[in-house]
């Protein structure tokens, strides 16, 4: 489900066997069971949501439809074939602890426990989660005074795993990155999601920990495949490369044709130029190894690997220096689960930073953190809100006091960049407040069709928390309704500071701020306080209701943009900025008084200054038009070639000087 380089490249094979009979639907099955065993879940999402679609689906189809958008990370849709699957009762153990993951990933914490409380046997994971709930309340308050603050050196495309790496006193942050910034050459795409290929970038660290000056991070060892995360030394003279199974021009395969991460160790010379890469001494073919972070003396190395031993999907493993050889790993036992470990960071003062989806969290991947020294640590403790969230958290660095670092996320968020974003946080040490007393609040609404006034069933409706970026996300029943009940929140008093985000495929996507403080206990209609309509997309639609856009009109003769107009035509910049894919038509008009040529060319130049001031808030000129009607569509009775204009008050002119916005192909 992770964007990066350990989690493309699979640790663990959820094959099944089928039999398939050989028929066109048969066929496509077998293609995209090809797809799956070779990491391409994007395309054999596409094959298995199809044939999942279709009445007669079999379990396989449908639990691989799942499976295939869990590994790409859209969990909604995972979270829709997964219901299904429970729904026609095909579910097996695994489904159903996947199931619960997605949800807590939808922000769904109650129904989750639900499904976990039903799974018997003894998976860790299962027993750690099924009585959850009130720590999921916990884990979820935002603890006092600490801050999360994206990094504006992150791309539309994933970055993360960010390491400290000093060069002449200047601090700096190394991080691995799928930017568009490879040659043509090196420009191939992963087939897990369909980004490019990871590389490695380097960000000087401001005063204020900020980043600035990302630049490439320049090596003599680059290749066509993944390149991090990486980590270094305490001297900055030695580092540790994790990166796909590409060595002296060879590309490693294991007997599945999976091409698995391995561990390379490069050294810098005086002139720092970095060496050819060494393998490290327990890499394989047959599993992957990475995310190593080494102790201040250079002496103790933790990394990540799903080498035989391992206890769950991925593991902490860790090994010594001695005379210069890294000894066998050891399972670091005490913190390892059925489920995934990643990210090992070891800091100055000892403590053992690391992700995990085995022990109870958000959502996703925690970090959590474990106190103690050579292998045996205490009981992992969760980082919380606002460090962890209902997404996936992960590659956490920290300074020497550990009250600040960075961490990697995909959780979402306006400010949110692409499908993993670095962030800086601080950690305050202040006491955690006492709760407030809890009691039963809810927001209910319904989602309707602009035209028919009817309900939209299965429509998106996504709580996006205005301070801390946190998503709920709640599909619309048959009749569009929806409900949010706000467990664990301090009610009433509690304070609703959201963007409501309402979605559906065929519908323009509609972004509304809310902002309501719960009075009393019992639930609060949406309906009663924001317009939750959304237009059906087609072309030629006006869509100054839809995106609630009053009328721009004009003095006689004018047609510069005034403040009023600047207002509404900032109002389509942010409906065009949440549908990427309309294009729109602004359209300007006058009124009858004054020639036919004169008209047209005043209302060309109107269109022109609404088109240009649109194009200046960063909306590309490819997806706004201007046209000029001059007078040729009048609103009213007010036509100078009939002479009823002349009669016509002032008012009733200025409504024909107008502008309109419609959807155009």
């Amino acid at each position: 489900m992770l964007n990066n380089s350990f989690k493309k490249i699979t640790l663990v094979m959820l094959l099944t066997s089928v039999t398939v009979i050989v028929t066109a639907q048969g066929m496509k099955e077998k293609v995209a069971d090809k797809k799956f065993a070779l990491l391409s879940f994007v395309e054999a999402g596409e094959m298995y949501s199809e044939l999942a679609e279709k009445s007669d689906a079999t379990a396989h189809q449908i639990r691989r439809a799942a499976e295939s958008n869990m590994h790409t990370g859209n969990t909604v849709e995972a979270e829709r074939w997964y219901t299904l699957l429970a729904d026609k009762s095909m579910t097996e153990s695994q489904d159903l602890i996947n199931f619960a993951q997605i949800l807590k990933m939808n922000g769904k914490y109650d129904k989750a426990g639900q499904i976990l409380k039903s799974i018997g046997g003894s998976n860790s994971i299962v027993m750690a989660h099924q009585n959850a709930g009130e720590y999921w309340n916990t884990l979820k308050k935002n603890t006092e005074g600490h801050k999360v603050s994206l990094l504006q050196v992150n791309s539309a495309s994933s970055d993360f795993a960010p390491s400290y790496y000093s060069v002449n006193g200047v601090e700096n942050l190394v991080f691995a990155s799928a930017r568009s910034a490879n040659s043509s050459l090196f420009s191939s795409k992963s087939q897990w999601d369909g980004e490019d290929f990871t590389d490695m970038y380097m960000a000087e660290i401001g005063g204020d920990g900020e980043q600035v000056r990302v630049s490439r991070f320049e090596t003599n060892f680059k290749s066509r495949y993944h390149e991090g995360p990486v980590s270094f030394s305490n001297n900055g003279s030695v580092m540790y490369l994790t990166r796909s199974n590409f060595l002296n021009g060879k590309k490693g395969q294991d007997a599945k044709r999976i091409n698995n991460l391995k561990l390379f160790i490069s050294t810098k010379d005086a002139n720092g130029d970095w060496s050819d890469l060494v393998s490290f001494v327990h890499n394989s073919d047959d599993y992957s190894v990475g995310h190593a972070s080494v102790s201040e003396d250079g002496k103790l190395m933790y990394f990540a690997s799903d080498m035989p031993g391992s206890k769950g999907e991925t593991d902490i493993w860790m090994s010594t220096l001695v005379e210069g050889s890294w000894s066998k790993p050891v399972n670091v036992k005490s913190i390892n689960t059925e489920g995934k470990e990643l990210f090992p960071f070891l800091s100055k003062k000892g403590n053992l930073y690391f992700s995990s989806n085995g022990f109870v969290g958000l959502g996703g991947l925690d970090i959590f953190m474990a106190k103690g020294k050579n292998g045996e640590f205490g009981e992992p403790q969760n980082m919380r809100f606002p460090i962890n969230t209902n997404g996936d958290d992960f590659g956490l660095i920290t300074g020497w006091l550990e009250d600040e670092g960075y961490i990697t996320s995909n959780r979402k968020g306006e400010t949110a960049k692409g499908g993993d974003d670095i962030y800086r946080f601080t950690i305050s040490t202040q006491e955690d407040k006492v709760e407030e007393e809890i009691s039963s609040c809810s927001l209910v609404g319904q989602i309707s069709d602009l035209k028919t006034g009817t309900g939209v069933q299965g429509a998106s409706v996504k709580l996006r928390d205005q301070s801390s970026g946190m998503v709920q996300e709640f599909i619309t029943n048959e009749k569009g309704e929806f409900e949010y009940v706000l467990e664990g929140k301090p009610c009433p008093g509690y304070e609703m500071n959201y963007d409501v985000i309402i979605s559906k495929k065929g519908y323009l996507t509609k972004s509304l701020p809310f902002n309501k403080t719960f009075e009393k206990s019992g639930a609060i209609n949406l309906n009663e306080f924001l317009n939750t309509s959304i237009q059906n997309v087609s072309e030629g639609s006006e869509i100054a209701e839809f995106c609630n856009i009053d009328a721009i009109l004009y003095d006689l003769n004018k047609s510069s943009i005034t403040k009023q107009a600047m207002k509404e035509l900032d109002k389509l910049v942010e409906c065009m900025n949440a549908n990427k894919s309309i294009k729109v038509e602004i359209g300007s008009h006058t009124d009858c008084r004054a020639s036919d040529s004169y008209n047209q060319s005043l209302s060309n130049k109107r269109a022109k200054s609404a088109k240009d001031y649109v194009i200046s808030k960063g909306i590309s000129s490819e997806r706004i038009f201007g046209k000029g009607y001059g007078e040729s569509k009048l609103l009213n009775n007010c036509d100078c070639n009939s002479g009823s204009g002349s009669g016509c008050s002032e008012a009733e002119h200025q409504r024909n000087r107008r502008t309109e916005f419609r959807i155009v192909q």
